[in-house]
């Protein structure tokens, strides 16, 4: 007679989990007249014509991978799909698109369109609440998500950039020192040099520079590395321009977090950070205090 027994289950409270179902979401870039795909979690207690927040997560989408928390490779850094989908949220995770990912400077202008004509397509389907759309950049996306609120400032509510490619003048200073086919990727898509003769054309190209217009409440996390140097001319233009930011620095993080304390800070971090923008709501947990304490005085800069 066969028996079986349970000797360790490291993980009892998993029974109680309640997963959302992704399927594949395919959506169209009008103007460009490019195809996207990617991954569509509906909260698990969906109610059909019931709009929800909606959260766009970026870099990449498997359909034949369960969608944990993000990208297969590189989700345990910022990403938290099934945690979103739990707490409400319509998750857009989308699959990188070779025709938009053209290493030159159009990139960033096809990928942002190829974002917005995805949150636009769920909103139209009555999936998504416009007021309530929020999106996570990581590496290269970063920079993609900037060109994102430099065409469209008041698309987001919420932003989380996280260890992000930002292409900004003093990121180009500090890699100066880059093997030179990344110098060369870096001019490319930026559309040349900063201190080539049309030195105003590539600020006034530039979409970091535009980012005091928009309307997001910025969260910035940096890995290791530039020790937090990667991303602060991004705080400083949206400090300097009174936006609600908030910069996070896992000073030994690698660029995919591999710490459980570092993940659970940036994934937690990020749960916590979109529901208290576009949900209104505060984990009453009393660790958590003084971070909402924060983001309450971060608040009131909205306009």
């Amino acid at each position: 007679m066969k028996q079986s027994k349970l000797l360790l289950d490291p993980n009892p409270q998993a029974d109680h989990f309640r997963f959302a179902t992704a399927r594949v979401f395919n959506w169209k870039d009008a103007t460009n007249d490019i195809d996207w795909t990617g991954g569509l979690l509906l909260p698990s207690d969906y109610v059909p014509g019931r709009r929800y927040p909606l959260i766009v997560q970026t870099h990449g989408f498997k359909p034949d991978r369960f969608l944990l928390d993000g990208p297969a490779d590189e989700g345990s850094t910022a990403f938290a799909a099934q945690a979103f989908a739990s707490a409400g949220f319509v998750v857009l995770q989308i699959a990188d698109n070779l025709k938009a990912f053209t290493e030159d400077e159009r990139e960033g202008v096809l990928v942002a369109e190829g974002f917005h004509a995805g949150i636009e397509s769920l909103i139209q389907q009555d999936l998504a609440e416009r007021s309530q759309v929020g999106l996570i950049g990581f590496s290269r996306t970063g920079y993609q998500a900037l060109h994102l609120l430099a065409r469209y400032p008041s698309i987001l509510a919420a932003l989380d950039l996280s260890d992000s490619f930002q292409a900004g003048y003093v990121e180009y200073v500090l890699s100066a020192t880059n093997k030179l086919d990344l110098a060369i990727q870096y001019e490319r898509l930026t559309g040349g040099s900063p201190v080539a003769p049309d030195v105003a054309g590539w600020f006034r190209r530039n979409p970091l520079y535009a980012l005091s217009k928009a309307s997001a409440a910025v969260r910035l996390e940096e890995s290791g590395g530039l020790a937090g140097l990667g991303l602060w001319e991004t705080y400083t233009v949206l400090r300097q321009a009174q936006r609600p930011v908030e910069f996070v620095l896992f000073p030994e993080g690698s660029h995919v977090l591999r710490k459980p304390a570092e993940r659970m800070a940036s994934q937690g971090g990020n749960v916590d950070w979109f529901r208290f923008w576009l949900q209104g709501y505060e984990d009453p947990v009393a660790a958590k205090q003084e971070q909402y304490a924060r983001w309450r005085a971060l608040r009131l800069q909205r306009r």
